[in-house]
């Protein structure tokens, strides 16, 4: 069957299966369920096999407020660092020339559905981050990339300090960006 594993995944299934069976008729589990209280049913199992070499590293820093981004930083040897109040902060400590900067602002209004709070955290991110861009263009910046998960998938743009020179370049309007990814087309 395609959906079964195979060798040390189906050991470990089978074990754990019947590490759940054995909780689901121990005499704890009895007690704890008529006190009310949830049973155990589970064992989280980890720390099997070693972390892979460390490859070279793509950043000299990370800025962000993530949890998982500064973890996982931090295990591949890449130094982090709180995420500063905006682009002026980031340029005057910045600390090295490839950065990896976390901006996840939109993240909570999106999972929340909060509407007003999406616009008011895209607003601060435009006047923070983004508008302040143009003018490091070229100067401090001489290249940035954007990857925005979506639904859809990941999109990505990255502009290099030379693109400011392709002025007669018309700008996408955000509308047909949209209707292509409602419609399942690649940007």
């Amino acid at each position: 069957m395609d959906g079964e594993l195979s060798g040390k995944e189906s050991r470990l299934t089978r074990w754990l299966n019947e590490v759940q069976m054995f909780l689901h008729g121990h005499p704890v589990n009895a007690r704890r369920q008529a006190e009310g209280k949830p049973a155990i049913n589970s064992l989280w199992l980890w720390g099997g096999g070693t972390l892979p070499a460390l490859q070279a590293a793509a950043w000299s820093a990370v800025s962000t407020s993530n949890p998982l981004a500064t973890g996982l930083a931090l295990a591949s040897g890449i130094p982090a660092r709180p995420l500063p109040a905006n682009l002026a902060e980031l340029l005057q400590g910045a600390a090295g020339d490839r950065q990896l900067v976390v901006l996840d602002a939109l993240l909570p209004p999106v999972l929340y559905e909060d509407g007003e709070g999406w616009k008011r955290a895209w607003q601060a991110l435009d006047s923070n981050w983004f508008a302040p861009l143009q003018g490091a263009a070229g100067r401090r910046v001489t290249s940035l990339s954007i990857v925005a998960p979506t639904v859809y998938g990941l999109l990505t743009w990255t502009l290099h300090a030379t693109d400011r020179w392709k002025f007669w370049r018309r700008g996408r309007p955000l509308a047909s960006l949209a209707t292509e990814l409602a419609s399942g087309e690649t940007p």
